[in-house]
């Protein structure tokens, strides 16, 4: 690791591309700190919380910020990957700040910082990587851990092929890669959904919608269309039950109880509805099943 020397070449430790990773020691002043990002693709970068900027700068002018080992990290391009709310802090605060400076990273590898933090999260990943603001982004990235944990049979109570669900950036990549759709598909749903009463999570409803679609597309849109609106359903409809299930877990009743469905249980009542609806049948009581019931065809 290279120390800041008092005559070191700025222009060339900072603005220059590098050949291999290299790390230092510097001071980054607001200038500095103004031209890395000015010179940043904003596509690479995931959204700004002003919050963490304001409480950054604070740190910085009460001196309080030190060097602690977190990097600044730059691609092979001159990208800053890592470190954008560090810089604008030290903008804000008009502070210099002492860190580490790691450049000549391979841009792909920005994908792998902070994850499993509260910094970088899936649906900046997801921006990230596809270079694309997303309204939906958290939706997408909740869709993709529910179908990712459902499909790992993480709903299954007794299943001896129950697998651990834990969705990585990489895995997550993956996924979207084999399925592009998914971010189309989220925006439609999500509309639906946002037109109806929101009566179900959108990781719930955009991951089982997506996941029941493969049974029967027609009839899943029928369904989940009268899930979220109630427009079309009368009381021989198993959604009506349905409906009057979820609604009244949402408000308090006259003696100020209120039982609440966990996640799993809405995920159970939805399914078994499902098979109801899919056959025809008429549901005047909805019991909470002990396991995710067996997912009937058309």
């Amino acid at each position: 690791m290279t120390k800041l020397k008092e005559k070191v070449n700025i222009e060339e430790l900072f603005f220059q591309s590098a050949t291999k990773v290299e790390t230092h020691i510097v001071d980054i002043t607001p200038e500095i700190a103004k031209r890395l990002l000015e010179q940043t693709d904003s596509k690479i970068q995931r959204s700004i919380n002003m919050t963490q900027i304001g409480f950054l700068a604070q740190e910085m002018i009460k001196g309080d910020f030190c060097l602690n080992g977190d990097a600044i990290r730059q691609d092979i391009d001159g990208n800053v990957i890592d470190g954008q709310h560090r810089l604008k802090a030290v903008i804000k605060a008009n502070r210099a700040i002492k860190t580490i400076f790691v450049k000549g990273l391979p841009t792909e590898n920005i994908h792998t910082i902070d994850i499993g933090g509260k910094i970088r999260s899936l649906a900046d990943v997801l921006e990230i990587n596809h270079q694309k603001k997303y309204k939906y982004s958290n939706s997408i990235a909740a869709a993709v851990k529910f179908i990712y944990a459902f499909n790992k049979k993480t709903y299954f109570a007794n299943s001896v092929k129950k697998e651990k669900a834990y969705l990585t950036s990489t895995k997550f990549l993956e996924w979207i890669g084999n399925n592009s759709s998914i971010t189309d598909f989220v925006e439609e749903n999500m509309r639906l959904r946002a037109n109806g009463d929101k009566m179900v999570a959108p990781s719930i409803f955009c991951g089982l919608k997506w996941i029941l679609d493969k049974y029967s597309k027609d009839k899943s849109d029928m369904f989940f269309q009268q899930l979220s609106d109630g427009i079309g359903v009368d009381r021989d409809n198993p959604i009506f039950t349905l409906r009057k299930k979820i609604l009244s877990t949402k408000f308090v009743g006259a003696g100020g109880h209120r039982i609440r469905l966990s996640s799993k249980e809405i995920v159970f009542i939805i399914v078994r509805t499902w098979n109801a609806f899919v056959k025809g049948e008429t549901l005047t009581y909805i019991y909470i099943p002990k396991e995710l019931p067996k997912i009937l065809h058309k």
